[in-house]
């Protein structure tokens, strides 16, 4: 996947910016009455979509995509506002975007599937035994 780096994209992939307005337009079509939304809005959008479309693989894709803080999102936002994408209000501001945290932390805090999974290859391990990679054309005993 290559990042583009001309056409006013900001250096985000098409992909990337084609998945926030993805994000964008799945959080105004759940809302009761269409509005613009609010930063936070969209970053919680962003990460869910993330997690319905890539499950634990979400935190890498986004990495891939350079949108791994909410202050990434409010770049590729303004990009496409630039772009003539996205439409904005006098109010909006990329520091709607400034909150703390990581979209890969908060998708992966609520990955519910994946503690499950980690007590379950928890108890496949053998007991008092240390898993140790094999070394290169050595076989397992």
């Amino acid at each position: 996947m290559k990042r583009s780096q001309g056409g006013g994209s900001g250096g985000y992939a098409p992909e990337a910016l084609g998945f926030i307005v993805e994000a964008l337009h799945a959080v105004v079509n759940a809302l009761p009455e269409p509005r613009h939304i609010s930063g936070a809005e969209l970053l919680a959008g962003v990460c869910r979509l993330a997690r319905e479309r890539f499950d634990f693989l979400a935190p890498l894709v986004l990495r891939r995509w350079r949108l791994e803080r909410p202050q990434d999102v409010g770049r590729a936002v303004f990009v496409l506002v630039r772009m003539g994408v996205l439409k904005r209000r006098p109010q909006d501001s990329p520091a709607d975007f400034d909150l703390p945290g990581s979209l890969c932390e908060e998708i992966l805090a609520h990955l519910d599937h994946l503690s499950e999974l980690r007590g379950e290859l928890a108890n496949l391990a053998p007991q008092g035994e240390e898993w140790r990679p094999q070394a290169e054309g050595q076989v397992a005993e």
